[in-house]
């Protein structure tokens, strides 16, 4: 089993807890979202999945050691973005 799945149950927990509302919200923002990758010329992937959700998780356990906050987050998830599109690998 790939390790990447066992953030699929946290991502699915979240969902349980949500009202309503926010599901359709979450559901329409994902459709919006893959127009864009698709605009992009991206195609969704599993990777692509589990990277957006690792780096929520690693972001909500992370931004308040930098004094941040949820609006800090989206400047830091762009950043991250930023810094694995320069050094994809790591190297």
């Amino acid at each position: 089993m790939d390790a990447w799945r066992g953030l699929v149950p946290v991502a699915e927990a979240v969902a349980a807890e949500s009202e309503p509302w926010q599901r359709a919200e979450w559901f329409l923002l994902e459709q919006a979202f893959r127009a864009r990758l698709s605009d992009l010329g991206l195609t969704p992937s599993a990777e692509s999945a589990a990277t957006l959700i690792a780096a929520a998780l690693f972001l909500a356990e992370h931004v308040d050691d930098f004094d941040g906050d949820a609006r800090d987050a989206l400047g830091e998830l762009t950043q991250l973005g930023l810094g694995l599109a320069a050094d994809p690998v790591g190297d």
